[in-house]
């Protein structure tokens, strides 16, 4: 609104988009799944590290954690079937691992929903072809997966084509985990740019000035943007980050670099995997007088108040209502801001 030529793109050099877009075209909203693993007694996880790589993986841990624990003679542990490509941590802990090459999950995600749905068998036939399958691991798997309905669940890797997404979440579908465990979240629909955009609107010399808030695009971004090219052709640079690095580097008319003040100098704040908003708290004052993202984003906005502190102060207490001095010590002491998550949705 501030300035409505200004084109505001985000790019991170992990893929993460297609859990989502396989959940919008699957149940044609914005929703994104979050899974129950302490509530389910059979797991199946299509190359998915959800110990350490995906998405929440740190809370996944712990409640699979929980489904682990015994505590009588008569508890029963949860049982782990894990198809991957490398040894993972969650591979590690698997009852029964499978090694399969990435390119081939997507068939082993047919295959077993030609098990579990056999009038799925001839649509999703074409995906299945080609590819070097253990039947012995896929039967046993999908029989026990049909022997839980409603008590498992089947994850797939961020990294995997849609089609392996929009097929997982059929089978939680078919097997009746949606509400038990899985759930999905209404999220907001995403908004910003890509960096391909970016690349398009320098291209057409639109863009006079570009701020680089954080990340390396001259090191990671992909080969045929020919972003070292593309970021010498904008008359003004401004980079925000902690290093002198590739991006840095690259000459240009005029470039200013700020520092970066590291996270843990800094207040902010974020949300956790179901949307809950959590403190980010200093452990110490910025060593090198650094700033931080906030302040830099205040400043080119030309904010009255640019103090981290007053920002996130200002943030919280208008989400959490009430007395303004009470919720945001609440929300310090306990880490997490009540009711900030995303609503349930109820998906069809």
């Amino acid at each position: 609104a501030k300035f409505p030529k200004a084109l505001w793109a985000e790019y991170e050099p992990i893929v993460d988009e297609p859990p989502v877009a396989a959940a919008a075209a699957t149940f044609g909203r914005n929703v994104k799944p979050l899974y129950r693993f302490a509530k389910a007694k059979r797991i199946l996880s299509l190359d998915a590290d959800f110990f350490h790589a995906e998405s929440g993986s740190l809370y996944y841990a712990r409640e699979f954690a929980k489904g682990r624990r015994v505590v009588s003679k008569n508890d029963e542990m949860n049982r782990l079937y894990v198809a991957e490509s490398h040894l993972t941590l969650t591979g590690s802990m698997a009852d029964h691992r499978l090694r399969l090459a990435t390119s081939h999950m997507l068939a082993l995600a047919a295959a077993i929903a030609g098990i579990i749905e056999p009038s799925t068998k001839s649509v999703l036939a074409t995906y299945a072809q080609g590819a070097d399958l253990n039947p012995k691991w896929v039967e046993e798997c999908a029989k026990d997966l049909l022997a839980h309905r409603g008590e498992c669940v089947i994850v797939a890797g961020a990294h995997l084509p849609v089609e392996a997404h929009v097929i997982v979440h059929g089978l939680n579908w078919a097997l009746g985990n949606i509400g038990k465990t899985v759930d999905y979240v209404e999220i907001e629909k995403p908004s910003a740019a890509s960096l391909g955009d970016l690349a398009s609107a320098i291209k057409d010399g639109s863009v006079k000035t570009l701020v680089v808030l954080g990340g390396n695009p001259a090191y990671n971004a992909p080969a045929d943007l020919d972003w070292l090219k593309l970021q010498a052709s904008v008359p003004e640079v401004i980079r925000y980050g902690y290093y002198v690095d590739e991006t840095s580097l690259v000459k240009t008319e005029t470039t200013t670099q700020i520092a970066a003040a590291h996270y843990l100098e800094s207040w902010g704040d974020a949300r956790t995997a179901d949307g809950t908003v959590v403190p980010v708290q200093p452990m110490i004052l910025p060593l090198f007088d650094g700033l931080t993202e906030l302040e830099v984003l205040a400043r080119i906005l030309g904010e009255p108040t640019t103090d981290p502190y007053t920002l996130v102060y200002q943030t919280v207490t208008a989400l959490a209502g009430g007395d303004a001095e009470q919720a945001f010590r609440r929300f310090l002491h306990d880490g997490l801001l009540e009711g900030s998550a995303y609503p349930i949705a109820t998906v069809k």
